[in-house]
């Protein structure tokens, strides 16, 4: 069990240059482009326009804060995002268009054929036996989690990492994004 402070995620410029990202958490740690099998993030998003493009990535989007964002991803029609987690190739071209104002985002990418992301949100944590990781992620606000016998409280945007083995004897209350990592 490792408890993420919000005001330690790194922050990293966006691939394109239009933005930062904070980094929750990478596999490999520090992996850069295409040695990336994972990453989990959240960004702002500020104004309208290109997304950054990454091949080989399946990306799950969710907007944590704001509404309003349109995405046209690979020359289909437009999606208005809400705070339901939306799917899509990371390779494919994306554009956003903001209605609303900004945004805050969380960004989950895996390797295509490598990794799958399930993000949800949830009320109840269920341990998933086909996930090698979990993350809880406070988007909504506090979460106080017990990790066999021991008390994890987090703050908005706080996160908790477990591995499939400490996720077997968790129990939250809150409201969170559930993350869960899949090898494929």
């Amino acid at each position: 069990m490792q408890i993420l402070r919000q005001a330690d995620y790194r922050s990293v410029p966006w691939r394109n240059g239009a933005g930062q990202t904070s980094e929750i958490l990478i596999f490999p740690t520090g992996a850069e482009g295409d040695d990336i099998q994972w990453r989990i993030s959240m960004a702002p998003v500020t104004e309208s326009g290109l997304f950054s493009t990454f091949p080989a990535i399946d990306r799950v989007l969710t907007v944590i804060e704001g509404s309003g964002m349109e995405l046209t991803v690979g020359g289909r029609s437009p999606v208005m995002l809400s705070d339901a987690p939306f799917a899509f190739p990371g390779d494919a071209i994306c554009t956003s268009r903001l209605t609303n104002g900004p945004i805050l985002d969380l960004n989950v990418m895996t390797r295509r054929g490598k990794w799958q992301a399930v993000v949800r949100h949830a009320q109840h944590f269920t341990p998933d036996e086909t996930a090698s990781h979990h993350l809880i992620f406070a988007a909504h606000g506090p979460v106080t989690c017990q990790v066999a016998g021991e008390s994890a409280d987090l703050g908005l945007r706080d996160s908790l990492w477990l591995s499939a083995a400490e996720a077997r004897h968790c129990t939250c209350t809150g409201r969170w994004l559930d993350i869960r990592l899949i090898a494929a």
